[in-house]
């Protein structure tokens, strides 16, 4: 299931340059959309914002492995 499938939702990444392509290990447990940015973003050093509540609240498996903070979004 990908996370930002709808228009409505507004995600944004804030964040260096070079951070958004910076490889890391992400290990987010299933849950809500919202808790998953909180634990991408904190493990990515990066800032995401979710902007639409239904969105938020959107059930969403876990994310695992090594990746750069956009692609840890878009799962």
């Amino acid at each position: 299931m990908r996370l930002l499938t709808t228009s409505v939702a507004v995600m944004a990444l804030a964040m260096a340059g070079p951070l958004l392509a910076h490889p890391v290990m992400v290990d987010s447990a299933a849950g809500t959309a919202g808790r998953a940015a909180i634990a991408i973003a904190r493990q990515t050093g990066t800032s995401i914002v979710i902007a639409d509540a239904p969105i938020a609240s959107r059930r969403v498996p876990p994310i695992r492995g090594q990746m750069d903070a956009a692609e840890a979004a878009r799962r």
